[in-house]
């Protein structure tokens, strides 16, 4: 499995912040971004692990689809291209209710993405969990949710962001859950928001590591039990093939004295 974490904004350098994370989620509106040139810089800076991710701008998530939101997207590819940003994030706001019109409109919007690019959709509001996971797979988009308080959506990639609450953090418990659902996909990224983010994907990157390596341990020691089964199995063969012989042994004996 892949794991990236990070966060949805840049603190600093680039190079500095690469050091601690592996993971940055850039939100694609025109002005909050460097212009393409310092994204070059940025993408250039990263080690060849590091792994950026677009949130698609409000005028795309409103699903309202006119000029600016065609500007909008065509904006946000054009920063995934630069970055060679492996997952577009959706984040729909709470007025996109769930309705068939609007899972129409999830579906368009889906069809306006270039072929093998990978989404995550992430609703905010009064979606119902079976509802967004049936929309999502429609789409083929990974469902976001908070793994540490819900559990996680099946499929290959897990996309999560994981809330902070105040400055404590992420408690141990919710990255040890985090943790749990990582190991079950291919891909696994994960964005913390607040404070404490770096002390928690160290953490966080320290459970997954154990965890797998404890998940490895116990499939060596079924293994062994597998074969000392089978050896077991072999030994009452080989007993019973010598209980045969004695057998046919004290028959000759008879037949002798007769």
């Amino acid at each position: 499995m892949r794991l990236h974490v990070g966060t949805d904004s840049l603190r600093g350098d680039i190079a500095a912040y690469a050091r601690r994370f592996d993971l940055l989620e850039l939100l694609a509106e025109k002005g909050r971004l460097p212009k393409k040139a310092r994204l070059a810089e940025m993408k250039r800076a990263v080690h060849e692990q590091f792994s950026f991710t677009v949130r698609l701008p409000a005028s795309v998530s409103t699903l309202e689809w006119n000029a600016e939101a065609e500007a909008g997207l065509a904006y946000a590819l054009d920063v995934s291209g630069v970055l060679g940003a492996e997952i577009l994030v959706l984040q729909t706001p709470p007025s996109v209710m769930p309705s068939a019109r609007n899972r129409r409109r999830l579906v368009e919007l889906r069809q306006r993405l270039p072929v093998g690019r990978a989404l995550a959709w992430e609703p905010r509001g009064l979606w119902d969990d079976e509802v967004a996971e049936a929309a999502a797979h429609e789409i083929g988009a990974a469902l976001v949710r908070d793994v540490s308080r819900e559990p996680a959506p099946e499929g290959d990639t897990l996309y999560t962001r994981l809330r902070a609450l105040g400055r404590s953090g992420v408690s141990l418990d919710a990255l040890a859950r985090t943790a749990e659902a990582a190991l079950g996909a291919q891909l696994a990224c994960v964005v913390i928001e607040g404070d404490g983010a770096a002390t928690a994907a160290t953490r966080l990157r320290k459970m997954v590591i154990e965890a797998a390596e404890a998940a490895s341990f116990e499939d060596d020691d079924e293994g062994e039990a597998e074969d000392d089964d089978e050896l077991e199995g072999e030994d009452e063969l080989e007993g019973d093939d010598e209980d045969e012989d004695e057998l046919e042994d004290d028959d000759e004996d008879e037949d002798d004295e007769e």
